[in-house]
């Protein structure tokens, strides 16, 4: 098998790999889970689009570019299209392998290039980026292009290598914001090579290019004023950098199951040990510059975003680093495909990873549970019955699995409790259906008591209750939105 694949071309073998790699991920693809962020996206494309984008503007905490492709890409799909809308996912990841076919190959060579191709669909991270309805597959594909074609710019005269550079850099300031912060050192990098290599000429379209890049983003500066002044309630991001440091290595890692935790932690963490021992212990070259490029990007981040976090608030999100995939994924290529003696052990590390994130994952998208509960709650929940929702992961679930139901209240505004906004009925409507009905009840993940639980692996195993209440309980949580988020247990049970 070695042998046929050996004697093939490199655009063949690169094609069997996306191939194969595009089969392995078909099965992980789910036509119904959805978790919570996931939901929300697809949620924002009940508005028009002028709506969504001011929505996204106004509530949201991310750009707008992934939101305004993903609903391209389902134009005449229903927004609970959850299978078409991960197919979108994987696109972006197997563009992210033909980056390896086409400049990473001009940069580094066929058997770095093939390399990197591989890793691309099998490495713990891509089985989120290539599954997940996030921005975070396309912000990867932009961060590693930025940094590859920052390269090739500085190496050769064509002037398609600052076009792609500029491209890919605006692309990753409109997807996510770690993509800024990730780009402010890919160009440092570039700007520190052009000035140690004394290439004085390539600095006019080094700042050229910088410029228009940063023209470009100045529509969205604006709304990246509202979107840091905006005081969201519920900040879910707390402080503790070991966490989220240490989530970088084991997101996609199922967090139903923790035996998995160690296996990938020390997978990826002997990668790192490796690339770091091939930094310093290899002659300058241009390989070797490369993995100091992505060595200074990944740890130029992972600063800025501790300083930001500590000076203003905490940004700190461990999925947010996965920006950074590509940034791990080039220098491992090169350190695999100039060193043998590590590969054997590579494989069946990345073998035994592999096979544990792909049944854990083939589970968290064809488990029974929403599906469950959306049959349960269609079967006995009234059609005027008035719903209490609490937070925003219970309010998501309803709006998502459950929109034929007009009467939601929300006991605390947010940016979730918005997307119903066009549908929901208002709190006035709701205080007076109240003595109307006796099918009042509320959904919570707060309130530990008789009730249907739904249990979501996808939310870390949160439980979720749903909980008949009286009109008077009902009216106290209403009328206290201010404090019904630390109260309305309390509430419950007296």
């Amino acid at each position: 098998m070695l042998r046929w694949f050996h004697s093939r071309t490199f655009y063949q073998k690169s094609c069997l790999l996306i191939g194969l790699g595009i089969l392995l991920y078909i099965p992980l693809m789910g036509g119904f889970n959805a978790w919570c962020d996931e939901r929300f996206t697809l949620l924002t494309f009940q508005y028009s689009w002028s709506g969504m984008l001011q929505f996204l503007a106004s509530w949201d905490v991310h750009p707008p570019l992934h939101y305004i492709l993903l609903r391209l890409w389902m134009m005449g799909m229903d927004y609970h299209a959850v299978l078409w809308a991960r197919l979108f996912s994987l696109f972006l990841l197997a563009c992210t392998a033909l980056l390896g076919v086409f400049p990473i190959r001009r940069l580094l060579g066929d058997k770095v290039a093939l390399w990197f191709v591989g890793l691309t669909f099998v490495m713990p991270a891509s089985f989120y980026l290539g599954t997940d309805i996030r921005m975070y597959a396309l912000a990867n594909l932009c961060v590693t292009g930025a940094l590859v074609f920052s390269f090739l710019a500085a190496a050769g005269d064509r002037k398609s290598n600052w076009i792609f550079l500029g491209l890919f850099s605006i692309c990753g300031l409109y997807t996510h914001y770690y993509c800024g912060l990730a780009l402010l050192w890919v160009w440092g990098a570039l700007g520190i090579r052009l000035a140690l290599n004394r290439q004085g000429r390539r600095l006019i379209p080094f700042f050229v290019t910088g410029g228009i890049v940063s023209f470009a983003f100045l529509p969205w500066l604006f709304a990246f004023w509202m979107q840091a002044m905006h005081e969201i309630d519920g900040w879910w991001v707390d402080m503790s950098y070991a966490n989220s440091s240490i989530g970088y290595f084991l997101h996609s890692t199922p967090y139903l199951f923790s035996p998995f935790y160690f296996w990938t932690m020390f997978f990826q963490a002997l990668c790192w040990g490796w690339i770091l021992l091939y930094w310093m212990n290899r002659p300058a070259s241009r390989p070797k510059s490369v993995v100091a490029a992505s060595l200074l990007v990944t740890a130029g981040l992972l600063m800025t975003a501790y300083a930001f976090s500590v000076i203003v608030r905490p940004i700190l999100v461990s999925r947010y680093l996965l920006v950074l995939a590509g940034c791990f994924y080039l220098p491992l290529s090169i350190v695999l495909a100039q060193d043998k003696s590590i590969r054997r052990l590579f494989f069946i590390l990345c073998g035994g990873a592999v096979l544990l994130l792909f049944f854990s994952r083939f589970y968290m998208v064809h488990a029974s549970f929403f599906k469950d509960f959306q049959n349960l709650m269609r079967r006995y929940l009234p059609k005027d019955a008035i719903v209490i929702v609490d937070s925003t992961l219970t309010r998501l679930i309803f709006e998502f699995y459950l929109p034929e139901y007009p009467g939601i209240a929300y006991t605390h505004p947010d940016s979730a409790s918005r997307l119903g906004e066009h549908r929901k009925l208002d709190r006035a409507a709701i205080l007076h259906k109240l003595s109307e009905t006796e099918s009042i009840f509320l959904f919570t993940e707060k309130y530990q008591s008789p009730g249907y639980p739904l249990r979501s692996p996808y939310e870390f195993n949160t439980r979720y209750y749903f909980v008949k209440i009286t009109p008077e309980r009902a009216r106290e949580l209403l009328s206290q939105p201010e404090h019904v988020a630390k109260d309305h247990v309390e509430l419950l049970q007296n």
